[in-house]
């Protein structure tokens, strides 16, 4: 029979894991491993989920399911199903405490609503039938907010109405379910915009009633320089930086007039514009385009939480690294930026050496310095701390970029030596690339009694957002102090 701590250690092992890795829309895996930490730690699981539903994780999809799992507790916990309520439909629907949660977007809200829905075998829960009933009149009583949402979640607007049993207003009626929309509705907009020959008329139509793109495109028969511009200008800068890919495609490039429009939006990008590199949707040949592009890279980065520890990076290329070394240069690329005090790269096998990195904020200088870099030999990390140390560097900030394994020395016992000497509080990160199913390093960290978080790393670039924030936070907070500090939201 487990102990109350084995059980907590448990839950805790279970919810690292889980923030460790990406689920790519997959809730289901996830939410089972959530639940099962709520049964052995509820208290901590609850706050994990608040956590991470308020920007203590960088992936939506974990944001999402720390609300199900809430809206799921057992009905023996009122408040976790309460803090999910809110976390959920937020200041949009409620007064709230704290005020300055807006809830989710209405794409991933109805995807929330559907996933429990379809977990609840057939019967309906009386919380889901009330929160939507919520929702939707809150949305009624707002008919611009509603027609935005419809534009783009019809389907999934109509089986909310239809799967709760609520009854719709006579205007909601009317654009959902008889497709008779009224005069002043988006809806009749897009007939209008679909029924005229006048591309002048097309295009005021669209910037005048904030038309997505997507959704405008389904109805034009050709799309011409106004109707660009006019498509572009309804596009956030967000929208226009992961539609580069599309946008080139579409020739619309070709025009002028809407290239000056879509460069200017793509240069005010901020949201995720630290990824764009990775994600296919942003990917273009344009080199205007991609001027832009590292022009909001260079605002997303000014808007980023700083790093003002001094940071030294250990980076394992030992016999079984192969994965490290690659791993070092997206991250360092990613990590650089955001730096405003000092940094180190030591790479390492039986010995350390000091890596230089002509322009860190470049991913092309990161590739040319670990270009002659190749994995072989043994592992010394407490070897590749001296080296760093022997060179007068006073690290505040520890990432390791290894498997955990540690063949030989003990780093542990050496960044406990420096910590107390310094009187340094040093926060330590390890990056797991796949190897060895040995992870001494953390063992012998814990048993060390220094404070450290472990991320899972197997090529999900999104990871990186989450350590750059835990760097940037607080100076010495691990992840789980953030957690116990977190409170749950409430209705007021």
């Amino acid at each position: 029979m487990t102990t109350p701590q084995i059980e907590i250690n448990q839950a805790r092992n279970i919810l690292y894991r889980e923030l460790m890795a990406v689920p790519h829309r997959d809730y289901a895996p996830s939410v089972l491993r959530f639940r099962e930490a709520l049964h052995n730690d509820p208290d901590f699981t609850a706050r994990t989920c608040v956590f991470i539903a308020t920007g203590g994780s960088k992936i939506r999809d974990h944001a999402d399911i720390g609300i199900i799992t809430l809206l799921t507790a057992n009905s023996t916990y009122p408040e976790y199903r309460e803090a999910g309520r809110v976390l959920l439909l937020g200041s949009d629907v409620y007064d709230i405490a704290p005020a300055s949660l807006s809830g989710l977007p209405p794409y991933r809200l109805m995807r929330v609503f559907q996933f429990v829905n379809e977990q609840s075998e057939h019967k309906i829960p009386r919380l889901l039938k009330t929160m939507a009933n919520d929702y939707l009149h809150m949305l009624e009583s707002d008919p611009l907010r509603f027609d935005g949402v419809v534009i783009q979640n019809r389907r999934n607007m109509r089986w909310m109405y239809t799967n709760f049993h609520i009854k719709p207003s006579a205007r909601a009626n009317d654009i959902l379910f008889h497709d008779n929309p009224p005069e002043d509705s988006k809806l009749s907009v897009l007939k209008q915009i679909a029924n005229s020959t006048d591309t002048i008329e097309q295009a005021n139509l669209v910037i005048d009633n904030k038309i997505p793109y997507r959704v405008a495109v389904s109805v034009l028969p050709k799309v011409t320089p106004e109707i660009g511009v006019a498509l572009i200008a309804a596009m956030s800068p967000t929208e226009a930086l992961n539609s580069r890919s599309w946008v080139e495609r579409s020739g619309l490039l070709e025009m002028p007039e809407v290239k000056d429009v879509f460069v200017s939006k793509v240069s005010k990008a901020t949201a995720s514009v630290a990824s764009a590199d990775h994600r296919a949707s942003a990917q273009g040949q344009d080199e205007d385009v991609q001027a832009a592009v590292e022009q909001a890279k260079q605002k997303s980065v000014e808007k980023a939480d700083r790093i003002e520890k001094d940071l030294l990076i250990l980076v394992d290329k030992s016999g079984s690294m192969d994965d490290a070394l690659p791993t070092a240069v997206q991250f360092g690329a990613r990590i650089a930026p955001l730096c405003d005090s000092n940094m180190m790269v030591v790479v390492h096998n039986d010995y350390g050496k000091i890596l230089e990195v002509n322009d860190p904020t470049q991913l092309a200088s990161w590739e040319q310095a670990f270009k002659g870099q190749r994995a072989g030999g043994g592992t010394n990390m407490e070897r590749s701390f001296a080296v760093a140390l022997e060179a007068g560097f006073m690290p505040q900030a520890v990432v390791f970029i290894t498997d955990g394994g540690e063949r030989s020395g003990n780093c542990a016992n050496a960044l406990t030596a420096y910590a107390q000497h310094n009187s340094i509080d040093v926060q330590t990160v390890i990056i797991r690339v796949p190897g060895s199913d040995l992870n001494w390093l953390g063992e012998r960290l814990q048993n060390s009694g220094l404070r450290y978080d472990t991320f899972e790393y197997s090529g999900d670039y999104y990871l990186f957002d989450q350590v750059s924030a835990l760097l940037g936070g607080p100076p010495a907070k691990t992840m789980v102090e953030r957690i116990l500090e977190t409170e749950l939201p409430h209705r007021i």
